[in-house]
């Protein structure tokens, strides 16, 4: 499930990068859209670890998810239908960060719940790696060194099948 969460957060992180270098053309203001979103966790965090403490996993995520689907609908509808204000997407950004705050520590409680206690921390650790080599290993690619067709960084060889059949 934590796979799903990560491959929609980074989803959409992207997404949302490329759409405000889209309208504005500025790398800055792309980059920006990361740091505004991570912003509001600074102060939300604690609060999010608290609830997560005291609520069920089940009462945290579902508002959340939600939460999430307005937030990024409305986003969405601003991307879609080539609206001005760029403003908009920073607010919903903050809105995200904010809901973030409550998605991570929820989702290492379900972890830490699931394994005995000794191995608390090592399931932790195993989640996150797992959970970003798994994005990286089916989604890094690299040109071919042929045709410049995209492939695959895993690899051996370094062109694709249509410059040299087989593998």
């Amino acid at each position: 499930m934590s796979i799903f969460f990560a491959l929609g957060n980074w989803g959409a992180r992207l997404a949302i990068g490329w759409v405000v270098l889209d309208k504005t053309d500025s790398v800055f203001l792309a980059a920006a859209t990361f740091a505004v979103r991570q912003a509001p966790q600074l102060v939300a965090a604690p609060f999010g670890g608290a609830v997560a403490d005291r609520f069920s996993s089940g009462r945290i995520l579902q508002p959340y998810g939600i939460f999430r689907f307005i937030v990024l609908g409305l986003m969405a509808l601003i991307a879609a239908n080539d609206l001005e204000p760029l403003w908009a997407i920073y607010v919903l950004l903050i809105f995200a960060g904010i809901g973030g705050s409550f998605e991570l520590p929820t989702m290492q409680r379900l972890i830490t719940g699931s394994v005995p206690r000794k191995l608390r921390m090592n399931a932790v650790a195993v989640q996150s790696t797992g959970t970003r080599l798994w994005i990286r290993d089916r989604f890094a690619r690299r040109p071919c060194d042929s045709c410049r067709l995209w492939i695959p960084v895993r690899r051996r060889r370094s062109v694709c099948n249509v410059c040299q059949p087989g593998d």
